[in-house]
């Protein structure tokens, strides 16, 4: 299963495609590919992420009102629009 881990992700399918064209189990797959990817975060300590980044991030407040910014916001002001958030709320 390794060597369909490592075709896979050096390919341009999704897991689904990959499995369905190599008449592998979707389920299967999709385990070995999470086990996989979980050694070598322990190996390298980094994270994968293989999913797609939006391009806008919300923040929606207890009296309603959403705030849509994009995804490229500094993590500062995103943080400092949830305290404030947070502060008209008590």
């Amino acid at each position: 299963m390794l060597y369909h881990y490592q075709q896979w992700k050096h390919g341009n399918l999704n897991q689904t495609e990959y499995a369905q064209q190599h008449q592998l189990k979707i389920h299967t797959f999709k385990y070995w590919v999470q086990k996989f990817n979980k050694e070598q975060n322990k190996a390298t300590g980094f994270i994968s992420i293989d999913t797609i980044i939006p391009s806008e991030i919300s923040i929606r407040y207890p009296n309603g009102v959403e705030l849509a910014m994009p995804s490229e916001t500094s993590m500062k002001i995103i943080r400092e629009l949830i305290q404030y958030g947070n502060l008209c709320s008590q």
